[in-house]
Parts: C-alpha cells; sequence; structure tokens
C-alpha cells in the first residue's frame, strides 16, 4: 500500500496572517470576525514533514507570499473563468 506524506512548509501561520498576507497581495485587507480568547494561543497547523524530507528528498523552497503570488498567476493564465460568475 502506499504512504502519505504530509507536505509544506513547517513555518507556523495563522489563519489571520494568511488573510492579512493574501491582502497585502491583492490590495483589499480581510475582515476578521471573531475574537481569540484573552491569552489563548492563536489556531495553526502546522505539518510534521520529516517523513517527506528524509523519504522523498523534499524540501520547502517557496515561501508564502512567493507560493500565493504563483498560484495566483497560474490560475489567472491557466483557469481564468474559475472562480467568476456565470
Amino acid at each position: 500500500p502506499g504512504r502519505a506524506f504530509n507536505v509544506g512548509s513547517e513555518e507556523a501561520v495563522s489563519i489571520g496572517d494568511l488573510g492579512r498576507t493574501i491582502g497585502d497581495l491583492f490590495g483589499a485587507q480581510p475582515i476578521i470576525e471573531g475574537k481569540t480568547m484573552a491569552g489563548a494561543a492563536p489556531s495553526v497547523y502546522v505539518p510534521r514533514t520529516i517523513r517527506a524530507q528524509a523519504d522523498l528528498g523534499l524540501r520547502a523552497w517557496t515561501g508564502l507570499h512567493e507560493g500565493i503570488e504563483k498560484t495566483s498567476l497560474f490560475n489567472r493564465t491557466f483557469a481564468p473563468s474559475v472562480g467568476r460568475a456565470r
């Protein structure tokens, strides 16, 4: 049977920070609703990629900002109608 591998970056990014990064790139800041409880750490997901690194030689080499820019360019180029009203 196959094996599952976590891929991505082991750099923690909160949903709020992700929204602000996307907003900076596209010139529109997100509206963040809801509040974090005082003293509570923000919810984040950080994939443990050690198996992918060891077994497949994978490394994170594209940062978050650059990755979002490249994904946006790809979608505008190869999937221009995705997400547009019909």
